[in-house]
């Protein structure tokens, strides 16, 4: 009874802390589909040389579970806001559900979350508490400003070959193997217990 008593109180704590501080701020960098096809200009190589084919690297599935579980996340947070950072403006309902976001148009909880296209990207890094990325180099500019980065990676082994597809930022940041580590990380992430990668 103690111990639960004594764990209670801690986790009001934290909770306390929180709510004192600056708001919580999560960019989400969107993986951009459309761009991804024009940079890979001979699908006959990827077939021949890996046994792959464009949807393999076109990271489609990996978006739809990264922003499925950040929106399970919001809900559970209203607190926290959640800014989806797009190369481009989404217009209407088409273009939000090409990304898995179109329950941002309609569901009330999940108001603390919306889609930005027009504002400098470094802007929105320098006011950002945590950036979550996948295979950009605009990481590097977060890594830069000393800012705690996600990548996402699920299903992505040392092993697959698809991993010759992505970027290797080594130790700089934390990586999400599967979505169980994702959300963990991102609780880490809120409750200020990430240790500041080395930016090497």
């Amino acid at each position: 009874m103690y111990r639960s008593s004594k764990r209670w109180l801690l986790l009001q704590n934290k909770i306390r802390k929180k709510n004192n501080q600056k708001k919580f701020i999560i960019l989400i960098l969107l993986i951009n589909e459309r761009r991804n096809k024009v940079n890979i200009k001979n699908g006959k190589y990827l077939k021949e040389n890996y046994g792959l084919t464009f949807k393999d690297v076109l990271w489609k599935k990996l978006s739809y579970k990264m922003i499925k579980n950040l929106l399970i996340f919001a809900k559970l947070n209203p607190e926290i806001e959640f800014i989806f950072k797009s190369k481009r403006k989404l217009k209407n309902i088409e273009d939000y559900k090409e990304f898995n976001l179109q329950k941002i148009l309609y569901e009330k909880n999940l108001q603390n979350c919306h889609v930005e296209s027009e504002m400098n990207t470094g802007k929105l890094i320098r006011k950002a508490s945590l950036v979550i990325g996948f295979n950009t180099t605009t990481l590097f500019e977060a890594l830069i400003l000393d800012k705690n980065i996600i990548v996402p990676k699920f299903g992505i082994t040392n092993k697959s070959v698809i991993k010759n597809f992505t970027l290797d930022m080594k130790n700089t940041v934390f990586y999400a193997n599967n979505e169980k580590k994702f959300i963990n990380l991102l609780n880490k992430a809120y409750l200020g217990e990430l240790e500041k990668r080395k930016n090497k």
